[in-house]
């Protein structure tokens, strides 16, 4: 099996990571996998040229290159390609990448990977789905949560043409001892030296890209409310944007500058919630929720709003809490139960990782790779 995947860019997002351990999955599969961005740059192009065969970064020169589908059609007939698979809802690489299948003269299977919730931040994409469909230069839709696959039914999206692969990581990359056995090896002091925090602090992570369903004034409001009654913790906000103007300006207005640290977009994401107590998700909304499941598999309890998607990924009480998303005053009382139960924690970290043994990087590639060879 002859596999593209293309992408928009080779950032480190939360589709482009589950991409890559993809690639690399069906590879040790026999598959010949291809990579292609949209667009260059991003940083990752080494990763995707270690997990996959051939690695194409950037296709365009500006944002209307049409050249782009002309570049595809090449690489499908070059390296006869027999499927794409794209990477999220890309407006222009699903055009490119349609356009450039029809052009390379070849039967080739085109698959769009959604990531996406309809009307978030990927705006209302459903219609183009539809159309592509109704087209035929488009055979699967591949939702990554049940939640996902509904609402695009529930947009007149023919539910045959859509199935639910849910994302999945390798465990091997997340550290897990259980907590009293790491408390006990490295002590509270370690966990804040790695990351350069106050010592003798609970460490509490959110893991969050600075965009629009992500609810990052909720979370720091709550922990400015927190902050009023002690002082045992520390938050700190891991993603693109977090360094940016807007958190430092929303931090600085709650007044809440020695309890938060931004620490901006990182490459050391499993080394750093080994080195933390819990992880927090202020969200909107989720299509899946990968940095909860991320935290799950280094036995980290969650606190979550409750929002669909991850009503899939953990329960409420068994690996974490949930709380009505935008609700400050719940946020803060749920991290402050956290904070006040160190078997609580312990519990819910122990059931978490078990939990995130379900969503495995091998149990992901396994269905893509009966969906890529059914006939």
């Amino acid at each position: 099996m002859r596999v593209l995947m293309v992408m928009s860019r080779l950032i480190l997002g939360g589709a482009e990571t589950v991409a890559l351990e993809l690639a690399g999955a069906l590879k040790k599969r026999g598959c010949h996998v291809s990579i292609a961005s949209v667009r260059s740059g991003g940083g990752r192009r080494d990763e995707f040229a270690r997990a996959a065969t051939v690695v194409h970064d950037g296709l365009t020169s500006n944002r209307f290159d049409l050249m782009a589908a002309v570049r595809i059609a090449r690489i499908i007939r070059q390296e006869q390609i027999e499927s794409v698979i794209i990477v999220d809802t890309l407006r222009n690489g699903m055009l490119f990448t349609t356009l450039g299948s029809l052009l390379s003269g070849r039967n080739v299977r085109i698959i769009c990977w959604c990531h996406s919730v309809p009307g978030g931040q990927a705006g209302r994409f459903v219609r183009r789905l539809r159309w592509y469909r109704s087209a035929g230069m488009l055979d699967d839709v591949v939702c990554v949560s049940q939640y996902l696959r509904e609402e695009l039914i529930s947009q007149r999206l023919s539910q045959r043409d859509v199935c639910v692969i849910h994302n999945g990581i390798n465990l091997s990359h997340f550290t897990y001892h259980g907590r009293p056995a790491r408390e006990s090896e490295h002590g509270r002091d370690a966990r804040g030296t790695y990351l350069s925090l106050p010592a003798n602090k609970h460490i509490i992570v959110q893991v969050a890209n600075v965009v629009p369903d992500k609810d990052f004034q909720t979370l720091i409001e709550a922990t400015a409310r927190l902050a009023k009654r002690r002082d045992d913790f520390h938050l700190v906000l891991i993603g693109e944007g977090t360094k940016g103007p807007e958190i430092a300006r929303a931090i600085e207005q709650a007044g809440a500058d020695e309890f938060i640290t931004p620490m901006g977009k990182r490459e050391d994401v499993p080394e750093i919630l080994a080195s933390t107590d819990m992880l927090v998700l202020s969200t909107k909304t989720e299509s899946f929720g990968l940095a909860v499941l991320e935290a799950m598999a280094s036995g980290l309890p969650v606190v979550a709003g409750d929002v669909p998607a991850l009503r899939e990924v953990f329960t409420h009480e068994s690996e974490g809490l949930k709380v009505r998303p935008g609700d400050a005053d719940a946020l803060a009382g749920a991290i402050e139960r956290l904070l006040d139960d160190e078997t609580l924690r312990q519990q819910f970290g122990d059931a978490g990782r078990k939990r995130a043994e379900e969503f495995t990087t091998e149990r992901m590639a396994d269905k893509f790779y009966r969906l890529l060879t059914d006939s």
